[in-house]
């Protein structure tokens, strides 16, 4: 009796803590989710928001210093700047323990013959190591690293970064045009290499909500409207748990460019087929407009029946895989330019294939010689033509040969001006800017 009475006293203590927990840990679930996801049509995601944050700072005071394991990896170092600075940061991986914190290190730096070695030389005593984050709560430092505050920093320097590609600049940005590049890509090059940054504005990444790996890319044609491909976004979960970042270069490391955007609504055409990939094109509204800048600027869209002419070389961008094999894509946002291939050469390619013939709204793009491609993870992401003096999106990433890059094989891509008379009757339909 008393064993059997204690093991019922014991499991109901269990169930009593364990629905305490639960209790405590739905109060941050309404911080990521929207009234569209949750089904029930009522409430908003923006005025359950500061309820979620003020639990979560009762929670942070509660529990003290963030543990280390709470954060992802550190990124690399960035660049020395001409204010003799290199940063790097981290976020956050587990909500509870930090939010949507993200720790910022700054530290010194020198490269022989710049004013930066002078000023080492020169300086006699480090400053006090204080690591910095954006929110101002200090973390631990190793001790290898010389660390120091971002305000000694400012206090001392003055100075702003420099412009890495200062000989890039293109003219002044203008907020209410499409296609402008603030900075050229490298034209002598063909071949799959990283992009310079900034270099492709419209570009945007679609990550996962919950440990924001990459997994297709995306083009921004106006402030609250990303193309992308409908094969990305087939399955209903991954809708709900996706999100749009745009302003980003390089995954490893934090850039002031990069911002997240959350998703409004996702609108496959109405005709695809996941068996044939047949009218790969899907359209998001994101919740909010995106603030424009240089580094964050659509791209045009063609006219309707407008492509360029057979043998034109365009540009295709993302970071998908690069070399093979590999199971893993880029840090790095990569370029590469591949010509516009004939309709019969390519339907010749795949008419092995049977189901994935190509139809009238795809084509082909790559050599012959095969070794420049578009590969996984690149799916979704622009073909970029130049016209004049602006840039315009032909074609979204499908498809293609599972041996990426193979000789004798094509990339496989949905053709825009085939259906920008559906994109525009969706932009207009669904509003938004």
């Amino acid at each position: 009796m008393v064993t059997r009475n204690s093991g019922t006293i014991f499991a109901l203590l269990v169930v009593s803590v364990m629905l305490q927990l639960v209790l405590q840990t739905s109060s941050f679930v309404h911080y990521y989710s929207s009234s569209e996801e949750s089904g029930d049509g009522s409430g908003d995601s923006s005025e359950l928001l500061p309820d979620s944050l003020e639990e979560y700072q009762r929670y942070r005071s509660s529990r003290g210093r963030v543990p280390d394991s709470a954060f992802r990896q550190w990124s690399t170092w960035s660049r020395c700047t001409r204010s003799c600075v290199q940063k790097r940061y981290r976020e956050c991986k587990r909500f509870l323990q930090c939010g949507d914190e993200i720790q910022t290190q700054a530290r010194f730096c020198s490269i022989p013959g710049t004013a930066c070695e002078q000023q080492e030389t020169a300086t006699t005593a480090a400053p006090p190591a204080l690591p910095t984050t954006r929110h101002q709560e200090p973390v631990t430092q190793q001790a290898s690293d010389e660390v120091v505050s971002e305000e000694y920093i400012e206090e001392n320097n003055g100075e702003e970064d420099e412009d890495p590609y200062p000989e890039q600049s293109e003219g002044k940005f203008n907020s209410s045009g499409c296609g402008v590049k603030p900075q050229l890509p490298r034209f002598r090059i063909v071949g799959g290499r990283p992009a310079r940054q900034g270099s492709w504005p419209w570009q945007v990444a679609m990550l996962d909500k919950d440990y924001f790996g990459h997994f297709c890319g995306g083009t921004l044609i106006a402030p609250q409207w990303v193309l992308t491909a409908a094969h990305c976004f087939r399955r209903k979960s991954t809708q709900r748990k996706s999100l749009v970042r745009v302003g980003e270069h390089d995954f490893m490391t934090r850039e002031d460019t990069q911002k997240n955007a959350q998703i409004a609504k996702v609108i496959l055409h109405p005709d695809y087929t996941r068996e044939t990939d047949h009218h790969d094109i899907a359209l998001l509204k994101l919740k909010k407009p995106v603030k424009l800048s240089p580094a964050v600027y659509p791209i045009c869209l063609p006219e309707p029946g407008d492509f360029p002419p057979v043998g034109t070389g365009c540009y295709v961008t993302g970071w998908g895989k690069y070399v093979q094999p590999s199971l893993v894509g880029s840090n790095i946002l990569r370029e590469v330019q591949v010509p516009i291939i004939d309709d019969v050469t390519c339907r010749e390619t795949y008419a092995e294939y049977g189901d994935y013939a190509i139809g009238p709204g795809m084509y082909c793009a790559g050599y012959e010689e095969g070794g420049r491609d578009s590969c996984g993870g690149d799916s979704g992401g622009p073909m970029s033509c130049q016209q004049g003096d602006s840039w315009t999106m032909v074609g979204v990433t499908s498809f293609g040969d599972d041996e990426c890059g193979r000789p004798g094989s094509y990339g496989v891509y949905t053709k825009v001006s085939h259906y920008v008379d559906w994109i525009r009757w969706v932009m207009a339909e669904h509003g938004g800017e």
